[in-house]
C-alpha cells in the first residue's frame, strides 16, 4: 500500500503546478470600485491646462477659490468664487453620480494671475471626484470644453475657441 500513495502524491502535485502562481482574472468575481463621495468644501487651487492646439502661452493657470458643497434636495452641487465670494472667477457643478461633476467654470471678465497673464474663459466641464490627503474631495483630472483667452503682461491675447482643456480642483 505505501508504493501506491507514493506514486499518487507526484501524480497530484504535478497536477497543480499550473494553478500556481496563475494570475487569470477572468474567473475572479468584479468587485466594482465605490466612487469617492467626500465632500469638497474650504480652499481649493483651480488649475486650467491647455489641451491641444491651443498654443496660448504661460500656463498652466492656477487660480486660488473657496469652495462651498451644498445640498438641495435631491441635488448636490459645489460652488466656487475667488476669496471673500467674488464672483469674478465661478465655478457651479452639479453631481451628476455619486463622485461625478459637471458644469460650468469662468470669468466674468479677464483676470490678472499672479504670473502677470490675465486669463478668461467660458467651459462646460467634468470631472471625477478623488479623496485628497486630507480627507476632502478633490478633482485632479477633469476634461472641459469651451473658449479660453490668454493675455500676457506684454502682448495680444491668444484666443482658443472651442478647444478641449483639462481642469483641476486641488486642495491647498
Amino acid at each position: 500500500m505505501k508504493p501506491a500513495r507514493a506514486t499518487l502524491l507526484p501524480i497530484a502535485l504535478v497536477a497543480l503546478l499550473p494553478a500556481c502562481g496563475s494570475n487569470d482574472s477572468s474567473t475572479a468575481p468584479s468587485t466594482p470600485v465605490p466612487p469617492v463621495t467626500a465632500a469638497i468644501n474650504g480652499n481649493y487651487t483651480l488649475v486650467i491646462q491647455t489641451g491641444p492646439g491651443c498654443s496660448a502661452p504661460g500656463g498652466p493657470y492656477r487660480i486660488d477659490v473657496q469652495v462651498t458643497q451644498l445640498t438641495n434636495g435631491a441635488n448636490t452641487e459645489i460652488r466656487a468664487t475667488l476669496p471673500a465670494n467674488d464672483p469674478q472667477v465661478g465655478i457651479e457643478m452639479l453631481y451628476t453620480s455619486p463622485g461625478q461633476l459637471r458644469g460650468t467654470l469662468g470669468t466674468q471678465f479677464d483676470y490678472q494671475l499672479t504670473t502677470g497673464y490675465f486669463v478668461w474663459f467660458r467651459m462646460i466641464g467634468t470631472g471625477t471626484v478623488s479623496r485628497a490627503a486630507d480627507g476632502r474631495g478633490e478633482v485632479v483630472n477633469g476634461t472641459m470644453m469651451g473658449d479660453l483667452s490668454v493675455t500676457p503682461p506684454v502682448g495680444v491675447p491668444v484666443d482658443c475657441v472651442g478647444a478641449s482643456h483639462l481642469w483641476s480642483l486641488r486642495t491647498r
